[in-house]
């Protein structure tokens, strides 16, 4: 983003990862944490996006997905995977005969909470389901982008790259990419879990 470009604005960025890799040392900084307090910091002075990305690792179980050895991560991708299994039979045997592996295209989303990829301006609608709903708007907003996907991919790296949706594909604009991810938000609102998957810890 433009924004970022400016040197007062990135250099706000490194003070708010430099502090909280301070603050927290049991995790420290890693990449992804940058977009999402890029997020913030497009919303609020430093110290307000500092606090809101510490109440975001305590109050939504985020410390997981950075600690050792990634439980977090480990945990997202299986409840998507048993997700796709019970309500999406069709896609899971497509993923299944390419070779499509969940952890792979799942870690930038995990990582950044999707804020690597859906346009910053675009990020606040996507906030508020998370905020609201939890883990289980993500997951909405995981099923909405593979059921982005359509029947013109045959290869496992076109399928990667189209999970991207726009993101480092020079062949797809701006307003291409815009439309997409407000598409996938809009649509995950609309989306019914019907498996208990908070109940999966392991």
């Amino acid at each position: 983003n433009i924004s970022f470009k400016d040197d007062i604005i990135f250099l706000k960025l490194k003070n708010v990862l430099r502090a909280f890799s301070n603050y927290d040392n049991s995790i420290k900084y890693f990449q992804g944490m940058n977009f999402i307090v890029g997020f913030f910091l497009y919303h609020c002075d430093e110290y307000i996006a500092f606090w809101l990305f510490v109440a975001l690792l305590e109050e939504y179980d985020l410390r997981p997905i950075f600690m050792t050895n990634f439980p977090g991560l480990k945990l997202h991708v299986k409840r998507i995977e048993i997700i796709l299994q019970k309500e999406y039979e069709n896609i899971w045997k497509t993923f299944t005969k390419f070779g499509v592996k969940v952890e792979i295209f799942m870690v930038e989303w995990v990582f950044s909470l999707f804020s690597s990829l859906i346009p910053l301006e675009l990020q606040m609608e996507f906030y508020k389901g998370f905020f609201s709903q939890g883990w289980i708007f993500f997951y909405k907003m995981c099923i909405s982008s593979i059921l982005n996907l359509d029947d013109r991919y045959f290869e496992v790296d076109e399928i990667y790259m189209a999970l991207k949706c726009g993101k480092n594909d020079d062949k797809i604009n701006n307003k291409k990419v815009w439309d997409k991810w407000k598409n996938i938000i809009q649509n995950a609102y609309n989306l019914k879990i019907k498996t208990d998957v908070m109940s999966i810890n392991t």
